[in-house]
């Protein structure tokens, strides 16, 4: 836990240097061995490392992958405006996604210690695509995975031609089959923002997102139905002459699955950029006489309509245990005396703090002296200036 006084300490000194504060003779290894040894080693280490406000730390057990230097390369051809990418299995994404195939740059380690980076890279574009890296300049070098591996890698982007690249290459004794994806640099942007989806990749999505929306639509609908009885219920009180009725409209065809959705939309989606068929498209509608309310009811219902949504979340929300402030905004737009006394009665016999305003105050006073038993405060808000002008009931 951090002290009060390393708290304040950070917060009034946010200015620190960002130089490491110990060097490597900082680390005390007790014991290390090495259990396993291959083309890499795996290296477990018993430890303790110096703290930053004094002293030794506790004794930590840490296992480390030791791996040659290991450089990557982007072959960039200037004159097509192309660049060159591999697409090739890797053990390490069998459980990332649907493929372990992925997309990336001509990448290799050091055959041995001390080979120059030069000659690493330019004998890995060989190996992978079969081209000839010529000037090269050295991009990034950082270590990847720092919290259990030594590997450090340098990154380049390398001139070719790319006239004739193509194809599958690799070392047939080391088992690879490495395919050869040249593509337009205006489209490099696109390829990192998408991830370049297969429709293998979609497949697989699509069933996550199917088996989510079913689970979504099953929650919606039970809501939807204890949602439903509590606005007829609110309904009934503010405006009895108004039928309505709520509809959850899902985000598909009538007898359709949401999978049998995503297939059928796929084409459409990959146009679009975006997928239009699920959960997140599904809407709630209000209707009165059968028909959308939007088109059928005046501008007053329609906020009594609105009114009575809101309120039947209450006894919803106090049935989960949880408390709500209203903000009611305008009261008196839209609705006459007789609607504005109702609701108001509503909202008064209710446990909830409620908010209201109001640009007239002849909207609220009638309503105000029926309630006088309520626990209601009134106020005149101008330029800024809070004036009191009802006593304490």
């Amino acid at each position: 836990m951090v002290s009060v006084e390393r708290w304040r300490a950070v917060c009034t000194n946010r200015r620190v240097d960002a130089t490491p504060k110990f060097a490597a003779v900082a680390v005390e290894v007790m014991k290390q061995a090495t259990p396993s040894q291959g083309v890499s080693r795996l290296d477990g280490l018993r430890l303790r490392v110096r703290l930053c406000e004094g002293g030794w730390g506790g004794t930590m057990q840490r296992e480390r992958f030791v791996r040659r230097p290991a450089a990557a390369v982007l072959p960039y051809d200037p004159q097509r405006g192309e660049i060159l990418m591999v697409e090739q299995f890797r053990v390490g994404a069998l459980d990332w996604r649907d493929t372990p195939w992925c997309l990336e740059l001509i990448a290799g380690l050091a055959d041995k210690e001390g080979e120059p980076v030069a000659d690493l890279v330019r004998r890995e574009a060989r190996e992978e695509a079969g081209v000839e890296i010529g000037e090269m300049k050295r991009v990034a070098h950082y270590v990847p995975g720092p919290g259990g591996s030594n590997e450090r890698l340098q990154v380049f982007v390398g001139r070719t031609d790319l006239g004739n690249a193509g194809g599958v290459h690799g070392v047939v004794d080391e088992n690879e089959d490495i395919r050869v994806v040249v593509r337009p640099v205006s489209e490099v942007e696109a390829l990192l923002r998408s991830g370049r989806v297969t429709p293998r990749e979609l497949g697989y999505w699509d069933q996550k997102l199917a088996a989510s929306s079913d689970s979504i639509e099953r929650l919606r609908d039970g809501y939807l139905q204890r949602l439903k009885a509590r606005w007829l219920e609110a309904m009934a009180l503010l405006a009895p002459e108004i039928k309505g009725g709520l509809v959850l409209q899902s985000g598909r065809r009538e007898g359709e699955s949401y999978l049998d959705a995503l297939a059928r939309s796929r084409e459409e989606d990959l146009r679009r950029g975006f997928t239009h068929t699920g959960f997140h498209r599904a809407e709630l509608k209000i209707t009165a006489g059968g028909s959308l309310a939007r088109d059928r009811v005046s501008r007053g219902q329609a906020k009594i309509m609105a009114y009575g949504l809101v309120l039947a979340q209450l006894p919803l929300i106090q049935e989960a245990g949880k408390v709500c402030t209203l903000l009611v905004d305008d009261l008196g737009s839209e609705l006459d005396q007789t609607h504005r006394a109702t609701l108001l009665g509503f909202l008064a016999a209710g446990s909830h703090q409620t908010l209201i305003t109001a640009v007239d105050r002849e909207h609220l006073d009638p309503a105000i002296d029926e309630h006088k038993g309520a626990a209601a405060r009134m106020f005149h808000v101008e330029h800024g200036r809070v004036q009191r002008i009802s006593d304490d009931p």
